[in-house]
């Protein structure tokens, strides 16, 4: 019988093609890979700096520290390893963080541009209007409970770090007063007390643990702030939105801290007849007492 046929192996021909050059890995710096540009921000402890990464070949924000005292230093290493453990898209990302040649700490965070929430509303004198930036009081809460989720409050939330994107992106900003829950609160050599009654009211001198009008009343009281504190303010920047004003509107920040501790403010529909009674409903019992 005819045996089976044997298969037939592809005959494999060496390859006629040039090898692929060697490339060498782009060149590191010996020392400084951030190329400084304008000051974009400055505050008391320290400035915020457009720079171009020059490994990388993009435009970043570079946090640098001004004030090298110990105290300073150790809340500037806070606030980077507290904005580094968070991670979520209306958050701005940390991407490097160490000393400068100077010997200055400094962090590094994405660019970003945008209009903060503060501005917008001031802009719309009609309340339909308004009402079409709720959506971003939504993300600016998913990016506040993601921060809790990570053992992390805000302690400053207010219409003027919500920052609405060039792409129409929400960002929560300046973490800087950030804290680790349950981290005791800092303590000042000279606080200022202001007497509410039977209630006192804390704001510390070079500390500025909030900002009056959206600050709860448990932290004007000087108790351990917590993730009630940034739903409170998230509350009042709701508020804020519907209203153009925050709750306890006053010209003397004093009185607008003393109304906050006494009592709830004034009734939304009182103000901007036709809000959304769910709206009313969700105000209410973030300033709830």
């Amino acid at each position: 019988p005819d045996s089976a046929a044997a298969p037939v192996m592809p005959t494999m021909m060496p390859s006629t093609a040039a090898p692929l050059p060697v490339v060498a890995p782009p060149a590191m710096p010996q020392d400084w890979r951030y190329a400084e540009g304008r000051e974009i921000a400055r505050g008391g402890m320290g400035r915020v700096l457009e720079a171009t990464d020059t490994v990388l070949g993009r435009t970043v924000a570079l946090k640098e520290a001004l004030s090298h005292d110990p105290e300073s230093l150790r809340r500037f290493q806070r606030e980077t390893r507290i904005t580094a453990r968070l991670e979520h898209p209306s958050i701005v990302p940390v991407h490097d963080a160490g000393f400068s040649p100077s010997g200055a700490p400094f962090y590094v965070m994405r660019k970003i541009g945008g209009r903060p929430l503060e501005e917008l509303v001031g802009l719309h004198g009609k309340l339909e209007d308004r009402l079409a930036l709720v959506p971003h009081i939504v993300a600016a809460a998913q990016a506040v409970a993601h921060a809790h989720a990570r053992g992390v409050v805000h302690r400053d939330i207010k219409p003027s770090n919500i920052l609405v994107g060039e792409l129409g992106e929400t960002i929560v900003i300046d973490w800087g007063l950030a804290k680790a829950i349950g981290e005791a609160d800092e303590i000042s050599e000279t606080p200022r007390v202001v007497d509410a009654d039977d209630h006192t009211i804390k704001t510390r001198a070079g500390i500025v643990f909030g900002t009056p009008g959206f600050m709860a009343p448990e932290q004007l009281r000087g108790s351990p702030v917590d993730e009630k504190c940034d739903v409170y303010a998230l509350g009042a920047t709701l508020y804020h939105l519907l209203a153009r004003r925050p709750p306890h509107h006053h010209k003397d920040p004093d009185q607008m801290m003393r109304a906050a501790v006494n009592g709830p403010p004034q009734p939304l529909r009182e103000i901007v007849p036709g809000v959304p009674p769910e709206l009313e409903t969700i105000i209410d019992k973030a300033l709830a007492f």
